[in-house]
C-alpha cells in the first residue's frame, strides 16, 4: 500500500527536504506551509500519517495538533512532532495533545524514517484492529438476530392451548438458561379417549440441541406414526405403548448420527378411567 504523509512547515526548505526523502522511500509526499493549509489539506486529503512542525506564525504545532485530535475524522491520524527545542516541557505538552512521537531537529534521515514506518505499522494495525472489530460486531448482531428468530421459532413448539379435559388440569412454566436449547414438553390428542404427554432434554445448549429438538417434536406428533400407527382396515390405528415409542426413537435418533442424546419421560393418559402407561 502506499501511503499519504502530510508535511506542515512553514520553512519551504524542510518541506522539499522532507518529500523528497519521503518520495525516495516510495510515500505519497503531500505539503501544507501553515497551520491552517495544513489542517484544510488534512480534511480533504486524509493522510495516514503527518508531520507537523510546532514553530509557525499563523497557527503553531499545538493549536494545530489540538484540532486535529478534536476532529473525530482526524483523530486517529498519527501526529508525530517536529521541532529544534528538546525542553522536557514542549515534548511533555504534545504528548498531552496527542502527539505519537517527538522528533528533534535537526533529525537524522534514518531515525526519522525507522519512526514513521513503526508509526505506520502502528496505524495499520490499529485499523485491522477496528475492521475486524467492526466485522465481529455486525456478525454478532446478525448471530443475535438468528437466535431470537430461532427462541422465537422453538416457543412456537410450545402448546399454545390444553386439551379441555373432565377433572385433568395442566400448567406450565417455561424458563430456557439461555435463548434457545434443547427442551421440550407437549400435551396431545392421541384420539377420543386418550393423551399423551412427553417432556424432553436434549443435551447441551444453543442451536444444535434446539435442532435435534424440533426434529423430535415432528417425530412425535401423532400423524407421524411413532405414537400412533395407522392402518387401512378397522380399527385404523393403534397407539403405540411408550415402550414401543422409545425404540423407535432410539433407531431415528442414534447418538453417533447426531453426536447427542436427549432423556424423555413419555406418558399416554386414559381421560375417562384415569389409567395410565408411560416409560
Amino acid at each position: 500500500k502506499e501511503y499519504t504523509i502530510l508535511t506542515i512547515d512553514d520553512n519551504p526548505v524542510n518541506l522539499r527536504m522532507l518529500c523528497a526523502l519521503l518520495e525516495e522511500q516510495g510515500f505519497d509526499a503531500i505539503q501544507a506551509g501553515g497551520g491552517r493549509e495544513g489542517l484544510d489539506m488534512a480534511g480533504r486529503r486524509r493522510p495516514d500519517l503527518i508531520l507537523l512542525d510546532i514553530n509557525m506564525p499563523d497557527m503553531n504545532g499545538y493549536q494545530v495538533c489540538q484540532s486535529l485530535k478534536s476532529d473525530p475524522d482526524l483523530k486517529s491520524i498519527p501526529v508525530l512532532m517536529v521541532s529544534g527545542e528538546e525542553e522536557v516541557e514542549a515534548k511533555v505538552r504534545c504528548f498531552e495533545l496527542g502527539a505519537a512521537d517527538y522528533i528533534t531537529k535537526p533529525y537524522n534521515r534514518d531515525e526519522i524514517l525507522a519512526r514513521i514506518k513503526t508509526h505506520l505499522r502502528l496505524m495499520q494495525l490499529t485499523r485491522n484492529l477496528e475492521e475486524s472489530n467492526a466485522m465481529l460486531v455486525k456478525k454478532q448482531h446478525l448471530l443475535d438476530q438468528d437466535l431470537e428468530a430461532a427462541g422465537e421459532i422453538q416457543k412456537s413448539l410450545l402448546p399454545q392451548s390444553f386439551p379441555s379435559v373432565r377433572n385433568v388440569k395442566f400448567s406450565f412454566s417455561f424458563s430456557p438458561c439461555e435463548r434457545i436449547g434443547g427442551d421440550l414438553f407437549n400435551v396431545q390428542i392421541l384420539d377420543e379417549d386418550h393423551l399423551g404427554v412427553y417432556v424432553l432434554d436434549v443435551s447441551g445448549h444453543g442451536v444444535p440441541a434446539a435442532m435435534l429438538t424440533a426434529l423430535v417434536h415432528q417425530s412425535l406428533l401423532p400423524q407421524s406414526g411413532t405414537v400412533k400407527e395407522c392402518f387401512q382396515e378397522s380399527p385404523y390405528y393403534r397407539l403405540v405403548s411408550p415402550s414401543a415409542v422409545f425404540d423407535l426413537l432410539e433407531e431415528d435418533f442414534p447418538i453417533e448420527r447426531f453426536d447427542r442424546y436427549f432423556t424423555m419421560a413419555y406418558l399416554v393418559l386414559n381421560i375417562y378411567n384415569g389409567q395410565f402407561s408411560y416409560s
